[in-house]
């Protein structure tokens, strides 16, 4: 049997599934959004400047002195620390550390459906390969019963029933075995689904 383990399936399978990746994109946000509100707890220092010049023809002064003597300048330093909303930051940091748990908790949920999904096909997967198995035996013995039946039946040793109950019985196994075949080729493809196999039949 060839059967892929079902370790190696999820391993593959956590890194292409739609709800595995969504739950994953949004444990990544929430964590940034708890950073930003822990940020907006500390002092925040800011720095300006502006620079005005102003020329007038009415003036009756050379543009370029007029220009040196209508310069200003200006600079600014703002330090802004969060006292008085410190009780609505601590909050905030509150609810993103709770979003986080949620989300973190919203991944590995779909974690686990996965694999519990998968060990399910696994587990199907075998018993179809098993089922297969045995039905090849099947068809095997029922062969050579029809063998034996068929030369007992040539020389007169039983009658036509029981040579004809024995042709059933042969065809019935081979029944079987194409459809335990199939059946396992069926789970063999869940499983490939999962591994991020194209599906080919």
């Amino acid at each position: 049997m060839s059967l892929i383990n079902s370790m190696d399936v999820f391993k593959n399978a956590v890194q292409l599934k739609p709800a595995v990746k969504s739950a994953e994109f949004k444990l990544e946000s929430a964590r940034k959004q708890l950073l930003i509100a822990k940020g907006d707890l500390l002092p925040s220092l800011s720095f300006g400047g502006n620079y005005y010049n102003y020329y007038n023809n009415k003036f009756g002064i050379d543009f370029n002195r007029q220009l040196k003597g209508q310069q200003s300048y200006g600079f600014a330093a703002t330090l802004s620390i969060p006292i008085f909303n410190r009780y609505q930051g601590k909050t905030s940091v509150s609810n993103a550390q709770i979003s986080v748990e949620n989300t973190e908790l919203q991944l590995q949920s779909a974690k686990n459906l996965l694999r519990k999904d998968i060990e399910q096909a696994y587990t199907n997967a075998v018993a179809a390969f098993k089922s297969y198995v045995a039905n090849q035996k099947a068809v095997i013995s029922s062969k050579e019963a029809f063998r034996y039946t068929e030369e007992k039946f040539n020389v007169g040793m039983i009658n036509s029933v029981e040579y004809n109950q024995s042709k059933n019985n042969l065809s019935a196994a081979q029944s079987d075995l194409l459809q335990a075949k199939y059946e396992y080729i069926f789970r063999t493809k869940i499983l490939d689904f999962y591994n991020g196999r194209s599906i080919e039949l």
